[in-house]
Parts: C-alpha cells; sequence; structure tokens
C-alpha cells in the first residue's frame, strides 16, 4: 500500500471515530442562555396600564360631553379636558412603540452576537478539518489531537446554532404575547400586529 493510500485510510479511520465519540458528546450548553428582557417587558406592561387608563378616561369624557349636548349645556370645559385627555392617551402610544421597539432591538442585538459566534465556529471547524490531514504527517499523537479539537469545535457549534434557535424563538414568542395585550388595548394599528404575528409564527413553525 502506498503512502497516499495509507494516510487516505488513516483519515478515514479518524473521521469515523470521531463521528462516533462526537455523538457521545452532550451539546455545550448554560452560558448561551437568551436574555429575558424584564426590564423592557415591564415598562411595555406599564404602558399598556397606562393607556388602559387614558382609554376609560377619553371614553368617560366622549359620553360627558355627548350627555351635556343633549341637556342644552355648556361643553367647552368638558371638551377642553377631553383635548388633554386625548393627548395623554396618545403620549401612552408613543411610548408603548418605543419601548416596544427597545425590545426588539434587544433581541435583534443578541440574535446577530448569537449568529456571528455560529458562523465563526463553522469557519474553526472547516480550518480544523483541512489541518487534520496536513497534521497526519506529523504522526499519530498530532493528529488525535487536532480530532479532539475537532469534537470540541463541533459541540460548540452545536451549542451556538441552540442559543441561536432559542433567541429567535423568544423573540418571535415575546412579540406574539405583546401584540396579543397591544390588540386588547387597541395600542397599534391592526393590520400591523397581524403582519408581525404571522412572520414570527411563520418563524417558529420554520425553526421546527
Amino acid at each position: 500500500m502506498n503512502t497516499s493510500k495509507m494516510k487516505s485510510v488513516a483519515v478515514a479511520t479518524i473521521l469515523a471515530a470521531m463521528t462516533v465519540v462526537g455523538s457521545t458528546y452532550p451539546a455545550l450548553g448554560g452560558s448561551n442562555s437568551a436574555p429575558v428582557l424584564t426590564v423592557e417587558k415591564s415598562a411595555i406592561n406599564k404602558d399598556l396600564n397606562q393607556m388602559a387608563v387614558t382609554k376609560d378616561r377619553v371614553n368617560d369624557l366622549k359620553k360627558q360631553v355627548y350627555d351635556e349636548r343633549k341637556s342644552a349645556m355648556n361643553t367647552n370645559a368638558t371638551r377642553k379636558q377631553l383635548s388633554k385627555a386625548e393627548a395623554d392617551h396618545r403620549l401612552a402610544k408613543a411610548y408603548l412603540r418605543a419601548d416596544k421597539k427597545d425590545l426588539v432591538m434587544d433581541h435583534h442585538s443578541y440574535i446577530v452576537e448569537r449568529r456571528k459566534q455560529a458562523m465563526n465556529d463553522r469557519f474553526a471547524l472547516v480550518k480544523a478539518r483541512f489541518q487534520l490531514q496536513g497534521d497526519l504527517t506529523a504522526g499519530r499523537s498530532a493528529a488525535i489531537d487536532k480530532v479532539r479539537l475537532i469534537i470540541d469545535q463541533k459541540q460548540q457549534l452545536k451549542s451556538d446554532e441552540l442559543a441561536l434557535k432559542e433567541a429567535k424563538t423568544n423573540r418571535n414568542n415575546d412579540l406574539l404575547a405583546i401584540n396579543k395585550k397591544i390588540e386588547k388595548t387597541d395600542g397599534q394599528n391592526i393590520a400591523r400586529l397581524k403582519m408581525e404575528d404571522a412572520s414570527a409564527k411563520f418563524q417558529n413553525l420554520a425553526m421546527k
């Protein structure tokens, strides 16, 4: 058997062993947990509560204006209060949009970070596999060390890909939950909410 054939057999044997051993290793985890974003969610819930209060205030004042007109009363004072109440309601909506945007941006930043890490893992894995054949010429010990490195990198890639999937799922689930609450308070355009919900559900389905 010539040298090139011996190297090919050695590579095949080592890669087969690597596959078997690698499959027995549990995926790494724990350090890549997606952020909970409690502060952002708390701010959104506060906005929703404020919107409910201002909406009730607007509705009460509109009814009062209607009753005063029906009774031929002067409505100037009530309409001034109504104008301020409507301004408060618009402000509450603006805060809700801003806090929702902050939540989505935080999720996006984490997803970008996880995607970048997964890409780096893939590059490192390809590089290590390419170097494996060269290490065979340096001796069995060097090749075994490279195989161990490849196994570790494969598990790290699995871990980071799982973290990326988790990050996307958490973002979509947060968006679906928040949009459901927003729809009940009429805090945002319904068509836009439905589009966001459809996109989030489709992405979750595609990742299963």
